[in-house]
């Protein structure tokens, strides 16, 4: 009876022809895979932003988008496109989303139709490459409002803010930025309000950069300061430091009237002395003045309150 033969070598010669083949199989269908998933750009004009908003709610977390239009999402507001035939996002609000990954720039900056974009409250230390990077569309095209106060925002103002040309409202309030305000900031034409509240800036604001139609708020950034001598200059740095003189003088007003207060309820329970005057031998009692010769300390003290509080008010 014949016996086979059994090869070791077979199952080896085997496996080495079939791992290229699987190897050269699966890389296959990955690049399939991958063609199949197109980017944004290569999209239709109706498609991209659908495609640019779904990558968008990967980024920010599952629980903002809800449904498959995107027109409804939270904070999202659209309107139709220039041709009329599509819907497009003008407004993005993430006010409070938590998000501290400045890898969503990346998706929001393929938005060229945004005109404003609120991500205040939230834990941003940095802006990314994506925001300052002259690819960003958004930046590009026309966003006209950015709010990214109170966020933890640190290191110095990107001057890439500046080449926004349509901007009209840069909000960074309350963040940790610090160094001066860039020069391209003040470039911007069509800006009209820049807050730069309660941050570290610091250095100095020329007066000849401030317009008449532009409102800057830099209370809380001690070093920061706005010189020049001119009018313009003057009453640029009138408006900017006006709200804290008001305030400052209205709060010393208050705290006057309430002292005037007290000083009268504590004349009122301590009795006055009985006083007589002399007047030709003819002894006067003093309920019996009627030349007024009696004279109450806790309304002259009273009286004396107000008029420093009039004077004050007049100022």
């Amino acid at each position: 009876m014949a016996h086979r033969r059994y090869c070791p070598c077979t199952l080896s010669c085997f496996l080495v022809l079939l791992v290229p083949h699987l190897f050269l199989s699966s890389s296959h269908q990955e690049s399939v895979a991958a063609m199949d998933v197109p980017s944004p750009s290569s999209l239709p004009p109706d498609k991209q932003q659908v495609a640019i908003m779904m990558n968008l709610s990967s980024a920010v977390g599952s629980s903002w988008a809800s449904g498959t239009d995107m027109c409804n999402w939270t904070g999202v507001a659209c309107s139709r496109s220039t041709s009329g035939s599509y819907m497009v996002v003008t407004n993005i609000t993430l006010s409070g989303y938590g998000m501290s990954d400045a890898s969503v720039f990346s998706p929001l900056c393929l938005l060229d139709t945004l005109l404003s974009l609120d991500l205040s409250m939230n834990f941003f230390t940095d802006l990314g490459d994506e925001l300052s990077a002259a690819s960003c569309r958004m930046m590009k095209e026309g966003l006209v409002s950015l709010n990214l106060s109170h966020n933890h925002l640190d290191g110095s103002i990107p001057s890439d803010l500046g080449s926004s040309k349509d901007l009209a409202i840069l909000d960074l309030s309350y963040n940790n930025l610090s160094g001066a305000v860039p020069p391209s900031l003040w470039t911007l034409q069509n800006l009209t309000q820049l807050v730069l509240s309660y941050n570290n800036l610091s250095g100095l604001v020329p007066s000849s950069r401030l317009r008449q139609n532009l409102h800057v708020d830099i209370a809380g950034n001690p070093y920061l300061v706005v010189t020049g001598t001119g009018t313009g200059g003057k009453n640029h740095a009138r408006k900017i430091t006006a709200h804290i003189v008001v305030v400052a003088i209205s709060a010393a007003a208050s705290a006057l009237v309430g002292l005037c207060f007290v000083l009268l309820c504590v004349s009122a329970m301590i009795p006055s002395p009985n006083r007589t005057y002399h007047v030709d031998n003819v002894v006067v009692p003093p309920w019996e003045d009627d030349d007024s010769q009696t004279t109450n300390g806790g309304l002259t003290a009273l009286c004396c309150c107000w008029r420093t509080c009039a004077a004050m008010l007049r100022k």
